[in-house]
């Protein structure tokens, strides 16, 4: 209801959110990050806006950059539903690199919300990050059974095979996701 509220008094900011999310997601991370400013300039307490740069910035090596945002987001939050307010607290932990703080939010929104592909995603990064790859390879596993589209949790498993030594797996998994994304690339007719 919040984000339905905020899309309507905000089109204008939104639509250049929902820009800056697909390029964010084609890994388009310059476009993304304009997009994203964009959306802020038109509603600069856009919360979950600043949050997204904060992640597009990270991707594109500004740590500083991100944790600047990061925590701009969390001052402007106080509006939103809970469990945006947690990513956000997550991803400032995750970004200050306090792997232990951020491993628990994350764990804690699967827990509360067993679905949430992006917590997933999160544990996975900050596991991988602390060598605990058995781990990482249950949740990415888990990811890619929840999303078999996803080239992301695809590649993860791969990855995390590959780290593990276990380069059958790791080949059937990059395999898929090589597949899957010759299958985006074929036009249907």
């Amino acid at each position: 209801l919040f984000a339905t509220n905020f899309a309507a008094r905000n089109t204008s900011a939104y639509e250049s959110f929902l820009a800056g999310m697909e390029n964010f997601l084609r890994f388009r991370y310059e476009d993304a990050r304009s997009a994203f400013e964009i959306a802020l300039k038109k509603a600069p307490d856009f919360a979950m806006a600043r949050y997204r740069l904060a992640h597009t910035l990270a991707m594109l090596g500004d740590t500083q950059g991100a944790l600047r945002e990061i925590r701009i987001a969390k001052r402007d939050s106080q509006e939103l539903p809970a469990l945006d307010r947690e990513y956000i607290v997550a991803a400032e932990s995750y970004f200050a690199r306090d792997y232990p703080e951020s491993e628990q939010r994350y764990r804690q929104i699967l827990t509360d919300y067993p679905f949430e592909t992006e917590a997933r995603l999160f544990l996975i990064y900050i596991l991988y990050d602390q060598n605990k790859f058995e781990e990482a390879l249950a949740n990415a596993t888990a990811l890619a059974t929840q999303e078999p589209d996803s080239e992301v949790a695809c590649g993860a498993v791969g990855d995390i095979n590959l780290r593990l030594k276990r380069f059958g797996a790791a080949a059937l998994a990059l395999q898929r996701n090589v597949e899957h994304l010759l299958r985006l690339e074929t036009p249907t007719g």
